[in-house]
């Protein structure tokens, strides 16, 4: 079954960054919501993600580097106890 990004994020343990959340294959459409551009983070607990945070924007391609170091200071927010 096919359980969109975030599964691939608890699946994987890693973070995902689309520019074109429609390219991806994995992508499930939610109904009255169409993203254009995202990033997911695993939440952890040791090496189990248990979770994942997801920042979605309707535009295409508004994912850049701030974005990204944000993400960072997430995962370091969430340490693996």
């Amino acid at each position: 079954k096919n359980l969109g990004i975030p599964g691939v994020v608890i699946r994987f343990g890693e973070s995902v960054i689309l520019s074109n959340v429609e390219e991806a294959v994995e992508y499930v459409p939610i109904p009255g919501w169409s993203p254009g551009s995202g990033i997911w983070v695993p939440l952890r607990d040791g090496d189990h993600v248990f979770g994942v945070v997801s920042v979605e924007y309707q535009q295409k391609d508004r994912v850049d580097e701030k974005i990204w170091l944000s993400s960072k200071q997430l995962r370091e927010f969430f340490p693996a106890y």
